[in-house]
Formats: structure tokens, sequence, C-alpha cells
């Protein structure tokens, strides 16, 4: 068909076998099939027994028809779309597709949700979070933040895209709260094992959110230039006095692009072809492998390029002696000396009551650590943490 081999359709198998025969001349028609390539019974019953395609219009009112009808009397468009087949098919179809939207509409009427007003409070909450989420990545990402802590070992968040404003809130799906808050609640009241589920759908939900997972960084170079996107951005002429230079982003001036590389587990499945043994993956944004936490199961440890801007978040903890990962087995091991401490601040954090830990390490302060100097971020930082 153009674009790959297939059996052939019901509909396309009647046109040519309609042709057997002559109209008025034979009683019947012959269809003789010759197969090359043995074909599964249930594809030859639905190619041969199969309904016919159906018939929709594919009419269309161009411009060249508007000028006729333009030029001749007591016609007007609307008199041509009104005997239109495809105006007759839409008439016939109305009343099925009135009920379906009447039986839809009383679905949605018939949905109960516990608690909604809490629900759509807390929804809101998500939703105010992910803007914030998305303008402190563009402040961190910044060169003239980010460059003076991007040394080796350091362990970074880094996202599969870059910052985007108008990031929708993905389909949080069905939450079964873990074995371990269900027994924990048993011996409770109702409220207390409401609590417990709560505190524990929380860390749970925000990491359905948020899609940055924790890598190492093994380097970071400069990789031609861009213009200064603005916006409230620091400039790099900002970096050596501290000031806000938002009128020189505003006319657009050029600024240097910074690729880092990351040390990350990926799905193989997801890896470009070929790149499977090697050191060094190249991402681009269409054909980034899937990240995966640095504990989880099934993934290889590679070192990926990423734009700075694939940057989340940076901690204030370092591996030092950082070996040669030029070997699939130094990858490895450097990769679980990171998931090593990535789970020994979370045992920290569980034991000294806390709460349930997201295994976070300290993260570095965009306005305190970074010197992000610009009006919003102070109380960007402050208002993210609240909702956090």
């Amino acid at each position: 068909d153009g674009g790959a081999f297939r059996w052939l359709r019901s509909g396309e198998y009647i046109q040519m076998s309609g042709r057997a025969g002559r109209r008025g001349l034979d009683d019947r028609g012959i269809v003789i099939l010759m197969f090359d390539t043995q074909m599964e019974p249930s594809i030859a019953r639905d190619m041969i027994k199969g309904a016919a395609d159906p018939l929709v219009s594919a009419f269309q009112l161009r411009y060249s028809q508007l000028l006729q009808l333009a030029r001749t009397e007591g016609t007007t468009a609307e008199m041509l779309l009104q005997a239109s087949f495809r105006q007759w098919q839409l008439r016939n179809n109305l009343p099925e597709l009135e009920a379906r939207a009447a039986q839809l509409a009383a679905d949605r009427d018939a949905v109960r949700v516990q608690q909604e007003e809490q629900v759509t409070s807390f929804y809101e909450l998500l939703e105010s979070r992910l803007r914030l989420t998305e303008a402190l990545r563009s402040a961190i990402s910044d060169p003239a933040a980010a460059l003076r802590f991007l040394q080796p070992g350091r362990l970074v968040r880094v996202d599969s895209c870059p910052p985007n404003a108008d990031r929708q809130l993905p389909s949080l799906g069905q939450y079964v709260p873990p074995a371990a808050a269900v027994a924990g609640a048993a011996a409770g009241t109702a409220d207390d094992e409401q609590g417990v589920a709560a505190a524990a759908a929380g860390p749970e939900v925000l990491s359905r959110i948020d899609r940055s997972i924790w890598g190492v960084l093994v380097a970071f170079e400069k990789a031609g230039k861009q213009k200064a996107t603005g916006g409230g951005q620091l400039s790099a002429g900002a970096a050596a006095d501290g000031s806000d230079d938002e009128a020189g982003s505003s006319r657009g001036s050029m600024g240097p692009r910074f690729v880092i590389d990351v040390l990350v587990l990926v799905d193989p499945s997801t890896l470009p072809v070929g790149a499977g043994g090697s050191d060094r993956v190249r991402g681009a944004e269409a054909t980034l492998p899937k990240l995966l936490p640095p504990k989880a199961a099934g993934g290889v440890a590679v070192v990926l390029s990423l734009p700075l801007d694939h940057l989340s978040a940076v901690s204030a903890v370092r591996l030092k002696a950082l070996k040669d990962l030029r070997t699939p087995a130094a990858r490895t091991a450097a990769l679980a000396a990171a998931a090593e401490v990535l789970s020994r601040y979370a045992a920290a954090a569980d034991s000294s009551g806390s709460g349930i830990s997201t295994g976070q390490p300290p993260l570095l302060d965009p306005q305190q650590d970074m010197q992000v100097r610009l009006a919003w971020t102070g109380g960007l930082t402050a208002t993210h943490s609240c909702i956090s």
C-alpha cells in the first residue's frame, strides 16, 4: 500500500472480487485465490466474510466553488451544503450522537467523589506546584547560576524534557496504600488510618508528577551559542556583579549553550541501536532513552549527554574519587554508590521520626547557595517548599 505489505482488507477484497462475471451475461462470477504465503484462518475469514467499507462523504467546499456560487444568482453556500450527501449523513447520525452525549452526561453526573472540595483543592495545589517546579527549573538550569556547582561526582536530578510552563498534570491513576501503612493503621482508629494513608500517598503522588531522576554529574562542556530566553532569567553578564539583567535578555542577546554528561540508569530497550556498549550516549530529545531511578531493576548505567536545561535540581552531596567510567562495570559501581547514598538519607530521615522520606539528599538553595538574585525566586522557593 505504499508503506508496508499487508493482507487485503474486506472492502478491498469485495471491490476486486465484485468484478468477476459480466453483468447481464453471466449468472455467476468465479474468483480464484492464489496464495504464496500461509494465511491464518481468522485473517481469511475476516477478509472473505467481512463487510464492505462504510461509505463516507468526502465533500469539501473549496474556494473555487464559492467563487462560482457568488457568480450564480439564487444559489448560496448554505443551500449547497444542505443538499450535499455529507450533510445528509450528519443529519442521519444526529439522533445516535445525541443519545451518546446524553448517556455520557448521565454517567458524568452519576460520579460521586468523596470529599470533593478537598480533592479539588489538592488538585489545584498540584497544578500550582507543577508550574512553580517548571519555573524553578528554568532558574536553576541557567548557566550563570549552575556552572559553578557542576563538579564531577555531584548528585543531580535530570529530566527527560526542558522546562515547559504549559506542562499539564499527568494522569495519576489509582493509588493503593503500601502494606506497611495499612498494617500500621490497623490497630488505630479510622481517623488514624486515613492519616497514615494520606501521609503515604503524598510522596507517591509527587513521584508520579515529577519525571526527573537522580544521577551523577560527570562533566560539562560548552556547545555553541544560543539566544538568551529572557522572562526573568539571570543573564551571563550578571554572573560577575550579581545584578539583574532582564533588559539584556529581552533584547535577545546571544549566550553560550552548555551540555552536561550525567551518569544515569536507563531502560536498555530504549537505547539507540549500537549504543548499548558505549561509554557515552548523546541524547536527542526525539531519541532520548527512558530514564530510570538509580535503584530500578533491569536498567543499564550509561553516561548521557543532555542540554543544561534538562537539569532539574542540584544537591549538596558529591561522590569523591569518581573513577574511569569507560567500562560498564565502573559505571554500574558508581551508580550503585549513588543509590547507597540516597538510601542512607532515606533511612536517616525515617529513623529521626520526620515522617515518610522521599529519599532526597539536601538540595542547593537557588537563592542562598546558587545566588540566583531575582525578586521572584525567594517567594518561588518558599511557596514550592510549602506545597511539597
